[in-house]
């Protein structure tokens, strides 16, 4: 298949048009993996190259790289503001009026995987369940918890005040015997 221009136009058209004759499997991003040489090994001096301060390395050991086919999938779209132009979320679709794309997530888990951070992974896709407090329970004893939460430290500091300077004053006198 030869070719073909696409203008820079194509993000303006609806997204019912990429629905018909899409013949789809192009891949978005490669992941690659292996030994690679380095750009720089032909370009630099040979002083530079074998000088111990540098520690150049003409090769790699275990590289990854990925390769993304459009730069615009991690581009932020912009939406005029009275301070200027705002930036909206990665992943933001403009016809929905929502983030549907989840840009973002995939460019944080890539830059893990690069940086040999798979618990870091595992810890972002979890997610943490929100449990309303039961309100039967909770009503009537609402003064309790105030006078717990904000009186609590302050007998708290005042206790340590007192008693430490006691402490100290007893462990550090001689007895005159």
């Amino acid at each position: 298949m030869p070719p073909v221009r696409v203008a820079s136009a194509v993000v303006n058209l609806p997204p019912e048009h990429f629905e018909t004759d899409n013949p789809g499997g192009y891949p978005l991003a490669v992941l690659l993996e292996g030994h690679f040489d380095s750009f720089f090994a032909l370009r630099l001096s040979k002083e530079l190259r074998d000088s111990p301060d540098f520690a150049f390395r003409p090769e790699t050991e275990a590289g990854k790289m990925i390769v993304v086919s459009d730069a615009d999938f991690i581009r932020n779209e912009t939406r005029p503001t009275e301070e200027g132009l705002a930036p909206l979320p990665l992943g933001y679709d403009r016809y929905s009026q929502r983030v549907i794309y989840d840009n973002k997530e995939w460019l944080l888990n890539a830059m893990s995987y690069l940086l040999d951070d798979a618990g870091q992974i595992s810890l972002r896709s979890r997610s943490i369940a929100f449990r309303p407090l039961n309100d039967q329970s909770i009503q009537g004893s609402e003064n309790k918890w105030t006078v717990i939460a904000v009186g609590g430290p302050i007998v708290l500091v005042v206790a340590l005040g007192l008693l430490l300077p006691a402490w100290r004053r007893r462990r550090w006198t001689h007895s005159a015997s």
